[in-house]
């Protein structure tokens, strides 16, 4: 509850998706306005939350796809 409030109060986040993982541990999703990483773990260690890992997801396919044909164009 207190990870979801934080994350509702916080500019630039599009979207949150929260799921309870390991005990003490809780896995979220978000979708960013812009590239506000760094930040937004500034603001989460601010808050006395800790942070595990961050990740971004993997390219959806037409973005895999535009990146191999424009290499083998060049």
């Amino acid at each position: 509850d207190a990870l979801q409030a934080f994350v509702d109060a916080q500019a630039g986040i599009a979207s949150a998706d929260l799921h309870t993982g390991e005990p003490g541990c809780v896995l979220a999703r978000l979708t960013l306005t812009s590239d506000t990483r760094e930040t937004l773990i500034a603001a989460l260690a601010g808050a006395g939350f800790g942070l595990r890992s961050m990740t971004e997801p993997e390219d959806e396919l037409e973005s895999i796809f535009l990146k191999l044909t424009s290499k083998e164009a060049a």
